[in-house]
């Protein structure tokens, strides 16, 4: 009889459960029916939801936002939000041409993420146009040998008239 009572209490919770979850999926497909999600929504997401593939959708809709996504975007590198959802913060800060990124992607060659390491590299070899022996999944005593010399060329590069110029080309033609 007590099994009984236990069993039926759990079909409630479940029940209950379900009927959040329902209503939690409607209030987000009547928030975005017939308009696009804004980028604080987009963050909200990329933040907060349970499911990491949703939190992964959103930060690569943030790319897509051009500069009103950068500020978001920016705010996912922090090592408190999933591996996949930095890289994409990476990908995103990068195919935005936002420069000022630059010190937290050299910093990113160093976390301890393969994945957060690699998209790193491609970022920092886009912005410097040039190709560096750093392997992400090299030994870490290698890599932090090829990051230093990474930032010392990125003193040098983005000291130069001629590499500021180009940054801002860059710059305003992704927010075009």
């Amino acid at each position: 009889m007590a099994n009984e009572g236990a069993q039926k209490w759990l079909i409630g919770i479940a029940a209950a459960l379900a009927i959040v979850l329902v209503l939690v999926y409607a209030a987000r497909l009547f928030r975005s029916e017939g308009r696009a999600l804004t980028p604080e929504e987009l963050y909200e997401i990329a933040t907060t939801a349970s499911d990491n593939g949703e939190r992964e959708k959103a930060t690569a809709e943030l790319s897509d936002c051009g500069a009103a996504g950068v500020e978001h975007l920016v705010k996912l590198l922090d090592k408190s939000h999933p591996d996949s959802v930095r890289a994409l913060a990476i990908q995103g800060l990068q195919a935005n041409w936002h420069f000022d990124s630059m010190p937290a992607f050299l910093n990113a060659l160093n976390d301890s993420s393969l994945i957060v390491r690699g998209r790193a590299k491609v970022a920092v070899e886009n912005f410097t146009g040039r190709r560096f022996e750093f392997k992400p999944n090299g030994p870490k005593k290698d890599r932090e040998a090829v990051v230093a010399h990474i930032r010392k060329e990125w003193e040098q590069l983005s000291d130069s008239a001629g590499f500021q110029a180009w940054m801002k080309r860059k710059a305003n033609s992704s927010q075009q």
